[in-house]
């Protein structure tokens, strides 16, 4: 019996020294990079490289508000973000709700073909959807990025929705149809409060789909003060000079909106699964 005890107590010791090494191995490089941000210049190119400031310095941040254009870029980066995920929220919606609730001639096919469509790499879509935004003369707009975020993001949100819709028993809709509501009125008061969980998840994939993406906003946005925070950050990358003390901060500052975005819904998606049970 004791021996029994004694290997079920290495066994635990074993996972959770497990858990801890594998956290540490992923929160690694976010450390390095806060830790780097406060570094001066002499230390953060110095061999061998330092693990902690030896000298705390908040000159990269300073520079970073005050010489570059970071600020309009951060600007930017959250109004194609909340643009693109307010939209793509609203377009799937409708459309799972669609799916799972109509019934037409090819409802199956087209919700798969949805999902294949989304296996395709964004980089085959670049030139098309870049002779679309020439032709809707949007170039150099963050509406050419909302549409194209949205156009990258909604297979996935829309079949994700789906499923959330799929759980919600059909009958409570025909109840309060059979009570008088209206059908707008059954989807704000009942389906909705119960997909809530789905649409948290989806919006959590929205934002950080459209808020780290780089490609199209490379090849869409040529201005400066237009630019997004990922086409930013690569420009202090020259062919003459790495400013990797503007980097590391200028990664740390675009993180941290993510991280109290994060922080925030996770209690409305805990309360929203606990009500969305139904009891029988």
């Amino acid at each position: 019996m004791k021996k029994f005890k004694r290997i079920k107590i290495v066994k635990r010791i074993l996972l959770y020294l497990g858990v801890v090494t594998l956290v540490l191995f992923c929160l690694f490089p976010f450390l390095w990079m806060i830790s780097s941000s406060f570094k001066t210049t002499f230390e953060l190119y110095g061999t061998p490289p330092t693990y902690y400031p030896h000298k705390f310095t908040l000159a990269s941040y300073i520079e970073l508000f005050k010489g570059t254009f970071f600020v309009r870029w951060f600007i930017n980066t959250s109004m194609v973000a909340v643009g693109t995920t307010l939209l793509c929220i609203l377009v799937a919606s409708v459309a799972a709700y669609s799916l799972t609730r109509y019934k037409y001639p090819g409802r199956a096919g087209f919700a798969n073909f949805i999902l294949v469509v989304y296996m395709f790499p964004p980089i085959l879509l670049a030139i098309p959807l870049y002779l679309l935004v020439i032709n809707w003369r949007i170039a150099d707009t963050r509406w050419a990025l909302i549409l194209t975020y949205i156009a990258n993001a909604l297979p996935y949100s829309l079949w994700l929705l789906r499923a959330f819709f799929q759980t919600i028993p059909i009958e409570l809709e025909d109840a309060a149809m059979i009570d008088g509501a209206s059908r707008w009125r059954v989807i704000r008061s009942i389906v909705m409060p119960l997909a809530l969980p789905g649409v948290i998840a989806t919006s959590v994939f929205a934002i950080i789909t459209s808020w780290n993406e780089y490609l199209f906003a490379m090849l869409f946005i040529s201005s400066e003060w237009k630019k997004t925070i990922p086409v930013g950050l690569t420009g202090f990358i020259t062919a003459h000079e790495d400013r990797w003390d503007l980097i590391f901060s200028g990664s740390v500052m675009a993180s941290i909106p993510v991280l109290i975005f994060f922080i925030y819904i996770q209690k409305f998606l805990i309360e929203a699964w606990g009500a969305g049970g139904v009891k029988g």
